[in-house]
């Protein structure tokens, strides 16, 4: 066993002459617990909120996105759509159109995104399972109906047990316009048949109508679209399809994966989760001025055994790796105490929901969601660990044991 680690655990369980070592050194320990602790908890944290989010997106948006660069719609005729198709990976391709319109139900108006979808959209998205109220079908009794986002609804006081028809207002690309809303504004009318909540950003803005219904009220012609929704197979590679269908569609159309598609949130999700981090590594780099002052005090306390050392040969090497190896332990039993507690109480977390969301109700989950992610855990560690070497360094390095002859060689 390496001499300057045996002594060094022997330091650290033993008692010390000054009683007052031992209570800072355990303080240091606690800190760096503590600090590990709550490194652990609040990753978990971000990571539980991002993945619940990811997953309510993902109920609503494909795996890809195809758009054209430039433009609104293009025209399905004007790509490879069957050869789009016989990608390897790629399971179904949906077509949608949207637009903003006017919605109008009774006295009660609002402005929505009118998302008009066509079979499949409803089958390989998640929205069905998302519904609130109502049932997930755009027909009723041979008409059009509507899905609503849950605040549409809100806004326009519908109710699903009415028969009462939604009326949609688009105005009419033409260069005189009338104060007659009959003369400026193409207008249909749907039938409410549920509504669904998925995240606030979609259930403010959208509802679903049948795809033809959606080209007749924007004035659309046969074969337009907004997008492609790409459904890939479970096993596909999401960046070989990616690069495929680029390389088919050529460079007037953009194929975004589920990041790229909301690259605004994800961007921020990532940054407000690594500036905690980073304060929390401040606070950990603060604590860990207490095993400064712990390793300062055992080196002035084993004066007496630092010299008994030298007297049997030992060079001032082999002293310094002695604290150095003492505060490195003192740093990582810490840290594994606090990743232990973590982990605990994350898996308790998540099997039980033992701490609660306030809001009696009012959100999608009841209790706190937590995510462990294992490369999160690894940097976690080396973080600390890296924090508790260098304030172990720092005493041994400017600390010259000048009261003491120790030998060079």
């Amino acid at each position: 066993m390496n001499l300057s680690f045996y002594i060094a655990k022997r330091y650290l369980f033993s008692k010390k002459k000054t009683k007052v070592i031992n209570i800072i050194s355990l303080i240091s320990m606690i800190g760096l617990a503590v600090g590990t602790f709550a490194l652990v908890i609040t990753i978990s944290v971000f990571n539980g909120f991002d993945n619940l989010i990811q997953s309510r997106f993902s109920s609503f948006d494909p795996p890809l996105r195809v758009m054209p660069i430039e433009g609104k719609v293009f025209n399905i005729n004007t790509i490879p759509l069957d050869e789009l198709n016989k990608i390897s990976g790629v399971r179904s391709i949906s077509l949608t159109v949207e637009e903003n319109a006017l919605l109008r139900y009774g006295k009660n108006t609002t402005i929505a995104t009118v998302k008009g979808v066509d079979s499949l959209f409803l089958m390989k998205s998640g929205v069905a399972k998302m519904m609130i109220e109502g049932v997930a079908r755009l027909h009723k009794r041979d008409k059009s109906g509507v899905l609503l986002g849950g605040m549409v609804a809100s806004d326009l006081r519908i109710g699903f047990n009415f028969q009462r028809p939604l009326s949609f207002y688009f105005p009419k690309k033409t260069k005189n316009l009338s104060i007659n809303i009959t003369q400026s504004f193409r207008q249909k009318i749907a039938y409410p048949t549920g509504c669904f909540s998925i995240q606030a950003d979609i259930d403010q803005k959208y509802v679903l109508v049948p795809l033809d219904f959606a080209r007749t009220l924007m004035g659309r012609k046969e074969g337009d679209v907004s997008q492609l929704e790409v459904y890939l197979t479970d096993n596909a590679d999401e960046d070989n399809v990616r690069v495929e269908m680029l390389s088919l569609l050529g460079n007037k159309f953009k194929v975004l994966n589920k990041y790229q598609q909301h690259d605004t949130y994800y961007k921020i999700m990532k940054g407000e989760k690594w500036t905690i981090f980073l304060i929390l590594v401040f606070i950990l780099f603060v604590a860990s001025f207490n095993l400064i002052g712990s390793i300062s005090m055992l080196m002035i306390d084993k004066k007496d055994d630092v010299a008994i050392l030298q007297s049997m040969g030992a060079n001032k090497k082999l002293v310094r790796h002695i604290f150095l190896y003492e505060g490195w332990l003192i740093s990582v039993l810490g840290m594994l105490i606090g990743l232990v507690l973590g982990v605990i109480l994350c898996y308790l977390q998540q099997e039980f929901g033992i701490v609660k969301l306030q809001g009696g109700g009012a959100f999608i989950v009841d209790a706190y969601p937590v995510q462990l992610v294992g490369s999160d855990i690894l940097i976690i560690s080396l973080t600390v660990t890296a924090l508790g070497l260098l304030a172990s360094w720092v005493p041994i390095r400017f600390l010259n044991f000048d009261h003491i002859n120790i030998n060079e060689g």
